[in-house]
């Protein structure tokens, strides 16, 4: 952890990274219990079958939830207190009422930012940071969900991946014979979900058979960041706002 003006920054970002190590070791001890299972079901006469998947254990995601919350509040506030600190320097009058601006419209960030009174090289390093340049997208999902969590929970789900390109591996007769869909549908009262279904075309002529390929990953549930998974997507808001604390630190050297 560094030190200087932007101890407390280098602080709360310290205990993010920490709440997501911790996170990553929660989820690595979930993956080794094979919380699930998939299996492949075929129909009678060859005529195809189903891919079956069921979760066997779930994890504490209430818990799970609180560290990713923990982690989102740190981070955020890791850049509120570098903004704080430049403040002191720049514009001490106006300390109280900074905060480190994310916006993902550069008129929005010229109208509402509260950094104004910032030296024109430090605001115009922090303006080149913000997402709608393109190249912070992690600063926005950060400032999202951070906004979110003001409100809610930010809740990690069990997810499933079942691309239709990876949904399954031919292991017996040819791949041209089956018509193969992939996605949702509804639970067996066995409580087994149905992930996938195939149909052999050629039922009286080849025998098909299928090896599932689907797997799972805990992601946070919603849209924006849906498709990172846990606890990358940590680690990947770590390292942005790592990487502004940074700049913003040899602005004061």
């Amino acid at each position: 952890m560094a030190g200087g003006p932007f101890v407390d920054a280098w602080q709360s970002l310290d205990w993010a990274g920490g709440e997501a190590m911790a996170l990553k070791a929660e989820i690595d001890d979930f993956r080794r219990g094979k919380p699930y299972s998939v299996e492949a079901e075929s129909y009678p006469d060859n005529a195809g079958g189903e891919i079956l998947f069921e979760i066997l254990g779930r994890p504490d995601l209430v818990m799970w939830a609180k560290q990713v919350g923990a982690a989102i509040g740190y981070l955020r506030s890791a850049l509120n207190y570098s903004a704080y600190q430049i403040a002191l320097i720049d514009c001490r009058e106006k300390a109280d009422r900074v905060e480190f601006p994310i916006f993902d419209d550069p008129s929005r960030f010229q109208k509402d930012n509260r950094i104004k009174g910032f030296a024109q090289h430090r605001f115009d390093l922090i303006e080149s940071a913000q997402p709608y340049h393109g190249q912070a997208e992690e600063l926005w999902w950060l400032h999202e969900l951070a906004r979110l969590h003001r409100h809610r929970l930010i809740r990690p789900v069990i997810d499933r991946v079942d691309q239709t390109r990876h949904a399954y591996t031919v292991v017996g007769g040819n791949p041209d014979d089956i018509s193969f869909y992939s996605g949702s549908f509804a639970a067996r009262s066995d409580g087994k979900i149905v992930v996938g279904r195939w149909h052999n075309v050629r039922p009286t002529e080849t025998h098909v058979n299928v090896q599932p390929n689907v797997a799972v990953e805990i992601v946070v549930n919603d849209p924006l960041v849906r498709h990172e998974p846990l606890p990358a997507l940590l680690f990947k808001m770590c390292n942005a706002t790592h990487k502004v604390i940074t700049a913003l630190g040899k602005t004061l050297t």
